[in-house]
């Protein structure tokens, strides 16, 4: 693991952390919350999107520095269009009918 990995392992177990925490604290919510939860979440990455594009940009650039694939590159360039489409995705999801605690088959 390099470095830079290794400098970060604290970072992201704290997000994922929270990350846990979050989604057990949205599983007990009622739809109506977790709805306003994504379009809330939706609307931010609206808002941020040009920082978000600003720090994609910066990990293609770290990434190529560290000879990753171009695959792996390719996931991370910075696309309004890409953005676009997760957020609307979130914003799908919002949309549709909350079948959280539901059996369906």
């Amino acid at each position: 693991m390099s470095e830079t990995n290794e400098a970060l392992k604290p970072q992201m177990l704290a997000i994922g952390a929270r990350a846990r925490t979050a989604a057990l604290r949205l599983g007990h919510a009622p739809a109506a919350q977790r709805t306003g939860a994504l379009l809330a979440m939706a609307q931010q990455m609206r808002l941020a999107s040009l920082d978000i594009l600003r720090a994609n940009a910066l990990d293609v650039s770290a990434a190529q520095q560290a000879g990753q694939a171009d695959s792996q590159i390719d996931r991370l360039r910075p696309d309004a269009q890409r953005l676009d489409a997760i957020i609307a995705g979130v914003e799908a999801i919002a949309a549709a009918p909350d079948r959280l605690g539901q059996i369906l088959a």
